[in-house]
């Protein structure tokens, strides 16, 4: 039994209000303050994102055009290179531009040759393979070509799995 007269009911039921819309109102400020603090957060790690995401495309656009460059200058220096041998004066021009083309043709493009030189019945090849298993096939074709007499790879040339700088021997 509530002994109280009706005006202090009514009184207290509004103070009971009047708190619980004050606790009510606290908690919808606080919630909300932290709703907006991650959202910020969360935008601005975006925008880092995409900064990120942004630089590392243009990073990847120029190796590629840097690649387009590397192949284009392989290709002068090939061409430099035949022209060195035609300027030569060498009975045997056409000789070397034969095997460096059957070379060649045998070639793939995972292999990139750098350099040829012509030393007493040998050709001596540099270059480039993207794998151990490209530089096998590669050598295992040039030795099934009955223009070359021996095809040397020194054991040197296995040691790496992946980017592997070669060397062979070729007699002629």
């Amino acid at each position: 039994m509530n002994f109280l007269p009706e005006e202090d009911k009514i009184k207290i039921k509004k103070e009971y209000l009047r708190r619980l819309f004050v606790v009510l109102g606290t908690f919808s400020f606080f919630v909300i303050s932290i709703g907006i603090i991650l959202l910020l957060s969360y935008a601005i790690f975006l925008r880092d994102q995409k900064y990120n995401l942004e630089r590392q495309l243009a990073i990847s656009e120029e190796r590629l055009s840097r690649g387009k460059i590397e192949n284009t200058i392989f290709l002068a220096e090939e061409f430099n290179t035949k022209i060195s041998l035609l300027d030569s004066g060498q009975k045997s021009i056409g000789e070397k531009s034969a095997f460096i083309k059957i070379i060649l043709e045998e070639k793939t493009d995972k292999i990139k040759i750098n350099d040829f030189f012509f030393d007493k019945g040998k050709v001596l090849i540099q270059g480039l393979s993207e794998n151990r298993q490209n530089l096998l096939s590669f050598i295992d074709s040039l030795r099934k070509k009955k223009d070359f007499k021996k095809v040397e790879s020194p054991v040197s040339n296995l040691i790496k799995e992946r980017d592997i700088e070669f060397n062979l021997t070729i007699e002629l």
